[in-house]
């Protein structure tokens, strides 16, 4: 079973470029920007202690890519499957945020 992922597995990748397939209207670039650390959730018996945090991804302007499930290709993560969400443009992107647990 692969390791959960941690803040610490994307650290080295912002500012790196990841596709997204958006079907017939075909790929979109988004870059990893940054990585917001939530609350850290205690160990339990038998499961481990966790930590939630967000990607924070930015995209062109257009087309924006609605609020779903996407396959994320990057070669550091190969299959990612990543909710993704619109936040909203900033500085001439629109920003995205995937939540990780």
């Amino acid at each position: 079973m692969p390791e959960p992922l941690t803040p610490q597995s994307f650290s080295p990748y912002i500012g790196n470029r990841f596709s997204v397939s958006v079907g017939t209207r075909g790929t979109v670039e988004l870059e990893l920007s940054e990585i917001v650390r939530g609350p850290e959730r205690p160990a339990r018996p038998g499961v481990a202690r966790t930590q939630r945090f967000s990607l924070i991804f930015l995209g062109p302007m257009t087309p924006v890519v609605p609020q779903r499930i996407y396959l994320l290709q990057h070669l550091a993560f190969p299959g990612l499957e990543l909710f993704l969400a619109p936040l909203g443009p900033q500085g001439g992107h629109m920003r995205y945020e995937a939540i990780l647990h």
